[in-house]
C-alpha cells in the first residue's frame, strides 16, 4: 500500500512519472493492476497478489480486499463498484458493474457479485446472494483476524 500511496500523492500533484512508475512496479512485483486514479480509504488491506481494480472504482476504509479479487466494470455499462467503509472481500471475489457494497459486508471467497449488496450483510455464490443480514463485523472480527484467518 505505501507504493501506492505514494504514487497517487504524485498522481494528484501532476507530478507524471513517479506515479506510471509505482504502477509499473506494483504490476511487475504483485502481479496486481491497481491505477494511481482509485480512491483506496486509509486503513486498506490489500491481499498479495492478483488483483485487479478499475481505474475509477472507489474503495472506502478498513476494507480487506483478498487476493485474486477483481473490482472492475461490466460490458455496456459506464458505471463502476463502489466499495463501502470496513468490507471484507472474499480471494477470488468479483465485483462486477455499477454496483455498491454496503458498509460492514463481507463477500464470500469466488463470489460474482453484480447486484448491490446491502449494508452489514454476508453475500456468496455465482451469481451472489445475501445469506446473511444485519452482522456487525466489529462485534466478531478485527479487520485484521479476518484477514489473518483467511491466509
Amino acid at each position: 500500500m505505501k507504493l501506492y500511496r505514494v504514487g497517487r500523492w504524485c498522481y494528484e500533484r501532476g507530478i507524471p512519472i513517479v506515479p506510471k512508475f509505482a504502477y509499473y512496479l506494483i504490476r511487475f512485483l504483485y502481479h496486481s493492476v491497481i491505477p494511481m486514479s482509485i480512491e483506496i480509504g486509509e486503513g486498506t488491506i490489500l491481499g498479495y497478489f492478483g488483483i485487479v481494480l478499475h481505474e475509477r472504482c472507489r474503495i472506502g476504509k478498513n476494507v480487506v480486499i483478498a487476493h485474486q479479487t477483481t473490482i472492475g466494470g461490466r460490458s455496456g455499462r459506464n458505471a463502476v463498484p463502489v466499495i463501502e467503509d470496513n468490507c471484507f472481500i472474499g480471494p477470488g471475489a468479483k465485483v462486477l458493474g455499477p454496483i455498491r457494497i454496503g458498509a460492514g459486508s463481507l463477500v464470500g471467497a469466488n463470489a460474482v457479485v453484480i447486484n448491490d449488496v446491502p449494508p452489514r450483510s454476508v453475500v456468496a455464490g455465482v451469481p451472489a446472494r445475501v445469506i446473511r443480514s444485519d452482522i456487525n463485523i466489529e462485534d466478531d472480527y478485527s479487520v485484521e483476524e479476518l484477514w489473518t484467518s483467511r491466509q
